[in-house]
């Protein structure tokens, strides 16, 4: 199995610029495209401001997680308007794969989790895998 961590890129200048509504109707939009971006079987959760997680339960290799992040770019990077207002939406994404990133989740998370912050410093969206 996987673990995704997400962390949406840009959400204080929507905060700002457009108001704390808007930055909470991309927090809500962002959720929405991660669930519809994901399979039945896997399991996804907000867990923190703009902080998600995705556990993907049959993830095969780091080819199949690739393709599962770039999915999820894609789809949270899709135009999206706030009352009339356009909002680029995008997401720093961080993987980890069982056994080879770690042996239980508290492990795989913390991994995950580096390597979101590592493609959110280099300015790297959507497919960052540690």
């Amino acid at each position: 199995f996987g673990v995704l961590n997400l962390d949406i890129d840009g959400l204080k200048p929507i905060n700002d610029g457009l108001g704390h509504r808007a930055g909470d109707a991309a927090i809500r939009e962002v959720a929405t495209r991660i669930k519809q971006g994901s399979r039945e079987a896997d399991t996804t959760a907000r867990v923190g401001g703009d902080e998600f997680s995705v556990i993907l339960t049959q993830a095969g290799s780091r080819d199949e997680i690739r393709s599962h992040t770039e999915r999820l770019s894609a789809l949270i990077g899709a135009p999206f308007a706030f009352e009339s207002s356009p909002m680029l939406l995008a997401a720093s994404i961080g993987a980890a794969i069982y056994p080879d990133d770690g042996e239980d989740i508290s492990t795989l998370m913390e991994s995950s989790d580096r390597a979101m912050y590592a493609a959110k410093r280099s300015g790297r969206t959507g497919d960052w895998i540690g």
